[in-house]
């Protein structure tokens, strides 16, 4: 899919956002849930992250936003696979963002906590929140750092980047 987007021009942003919510206690997961839940919050990052850094580096410039979840810096009963496959996601920003070594190329996280959509509406009283983050505000700050410049400073998972992509 990459191939074919850049044959229309360079890949200037990524916002991923896709995730699968998966709740429960481990003993009640069927296999397929896990397997399903490994394949769309572990493998898909990967790949998507892999081919748009490919075209990125190539091109010398590019901004990724990965979204992640509050939930893999608090702990929350019955979310384990959850919580486990988002971790990774941010495990993988983290190391991205070190091996990139250049500003050109930004791998940054955002990790909003709850938001009133229809999943914390389905998840139960157990998960539901008295305080949101609006969506659109969190819309507003992917944007707004798929927008900074190749020579803009940034902020990647509450680590300030040097100019050449160390922290």
């Amino acid at each position: 899919a990459f191939d074919e987007i850049a044959m229309h021009g360079a890949v200037h942003g990524l916002a991923h956002c896709a995730a699968m919510w998966v709740g429960g206690g481990l003993n009640d997961l069927a296999p397929e849930t896990i397997r399903r839940a490994v394949e769309v919050n572990v493998l898909g990052p990967t790949y998507v992250l892999r081919e748009a850094l490919r075209h990125m580096r190539a091109q010398g410039h590019g901004n990724v936003v990965y979204v992640g979840a509050i939930a893999v810096d608090a702990a929350r009963p019955g979310i384990p696979v959850y919580r486990a496959t988002k971790s990774y996601g941010k495990s993988l920003v983290e190391s991205l963002a070190q091996a990139t070594g250049s500003n050109r190329v930004k791998l940054m996280q955002v990790h909003p906590g709850p938001m009133p959509t229809r999943l914390q509406e389905r998840v139960g009283d157990s998960f539901l929140d008295t305080v949101y983050t609006p969506p659109a505000a969190v819309a507003r700050e992917i944007v707004r750092l798929l927008l900074l410049a190749p020579e803009d400073p940034y902020v990647s998972d509450l680590r300030v980047l040097q100019a050449d992509g160390r922290w």
